[in-house]
């Protein structure tokens, strides 16, 4: 006899914080193509439940996540972490320096690499096989089964994927029991942001490779079913059920969503603003790290340069410490509590596109060793197409003597 599915998920998830909507989504704007163009995913099983996750995930495990992902050859590389309901440890024990988590990285029609994490957090994948694995894409690997389904439940990033997303999942789960449809045929995970918090709830589809939004408790028996539907032949690249809720699929850049969305709909492209008009800051600057690396350039305090390709998003002081410059220390993280990511950054050839600096980064900097009125700390920098532009034209970014 089968054992309840309920029995197994041990978290009680809170109450919404509002009423949960009907079927009518968040927001009027059409969905087509917002999804951001991402070229993989990398999705790290934690044993923590989302309710207890923090809103920003990467601040807290960047440190011992591999090193893979800064790499310039994967600036386009997702990282999720997600739970399938089994298990509440407490949000502490979710680092892998303390146990070993397992993940999956997906590219676009296939699951290239599954296992655990090394002990500090790193994939097992040697150096000579980054390149096949996220340029080429060409190295095959067993595909599992089934489905994996990945619903945003991210509540304390915003409220309405924790509770519209939440409400999805119990829904799903409870749907696939009552069908009786095997583990290995469907796998239900609650996943961090998955970005277009307007659009919740949002889910991600493996092997489909396609990003779902406006999703409903209520459409959970139409999303299982039109998984293992008889395939359409007026309908052959997305399933017509749905239709309404895509978003778009990994591994295409916008202008190719909008073509795969003609051709497997019938409609006319959507709107070019449409993205820029439903995204929060925080999400277009979440957006921008999707980008292809820029060029930044650094001198060293005996004068020598030294460029690299740095992703967009990521910190001057994480791109240095990625480096190993030996001036850039970051001991404290990035969150303003000492000054070893001690830079120079002066207003040459032109004033540097960066954020000006506060109170609180002028009041570290008195700790620094030799500050200058150039001085800045690393940390509070990140890395923008205008800050490799300006490196382009001359700009250099300083390193201190220690």
């Amino acid at each position: 006899m089968r054992a309840s599915l309920s029995s197994f998920f041990l978290h009680v998830r809170p109450p919404p914080t509002v009423p949960l909507p009907s079927l009518t989504p968040y927001t009027p704007h059409k969905l087509p193509c917002t999804a951001p163009p991402t070229s993989s995913h990398l999705i790290v099983h934690l044993p923590s439940p989302p309710p207890t996750w923090p809103s920003k995930i990467p601040s807290l495990l960047h440190s011992s996540l591999p090193p893979l992902l800064l790499d310039p050859l994967s600036p386009s590389l997702r990282v999720l972490y997600a739970w399938d309901g089994i298990g509440n440890e407490p949000w502490t024990e979710a680092d892998p320096s303390r146990r070993p988590l397992r993940a999956k990285w997906f590219v676009p029609g296939k699951k290239h690499w599954e296992g655990e994490l090394t002990s500090n957090g790193q994939l097992p994948v040697k150096e000579d096989e980054l390149e096949e694995l996220v340029v080429k894409g060409n190295r095959e690997a067993e595909l599992e089964e089934g489905w994996d389904i990945y619903v945003c439940a991210h509540g304390s990033r915003d409220c309405r994927c924790g509770d519209v997303g939440g409400a999805l999942v119990d829904r799903l789960r409870e749907e696939v029991e009552r069908q009786g449809i095997p583990r290995e045929k469907v796998r239900i995970w609650e996943v961090s942001h998955l970005g277009g918090h307007k659009f919740a709830a949002n889910a991600l589809l493996f092997p489909s490779s396609h990003l779902l939004g406006n999703l409903r408790p209520e459409h959970a028996p139409l999303l299982l079913s039109s998984l293992f539907a008889e395939p359409d032949s007026n309908y052959p690249l997305i399933p017509r059920d749905l239709l309404p809720f895509w978003r778009g699929k990994n591994g295409m850049t916008k202008e190719e969503m909008k073509v795969f969305w003609v051709a497997a709909s019938g409609a006319p492209p959507p709107p070019p603003q449409v993205v820029d008009e439903l995204l929060d800051e925080e999400e277009k600057e979440e957006m921008k790290t999707q980008q292809g690396p820029v060029e930044i350039v650094f001198t060293t305090w005996e004068g020598e340069e030294v460029r690299t390709e740095a992703v967009v998003g990521e910190t001057v002081m994480e791109l240095g410490k990625r480096l190993e410059l030996g001036a850039m220390e970051g001991i404290c993280g990035g969150v303003l509590e000492c000054a070893t990511c001690h830079c120079f950054i002066a207003p040459e050839p032109y004033p540097p596109p960066v954020p000006a600096i506060t109170d609180e980064e002028e009041d570290m900097l008195i700790n620094a060793m030799m500050p200058k009125p150039t001085s800045r700390l690393a940390c509070q920098i990140k890395v923008t197409p205008e800050l490799g532009e300006w490196c382009a034209k001359g700009g250099r970014i300083g390193l201190p003597r220690y």
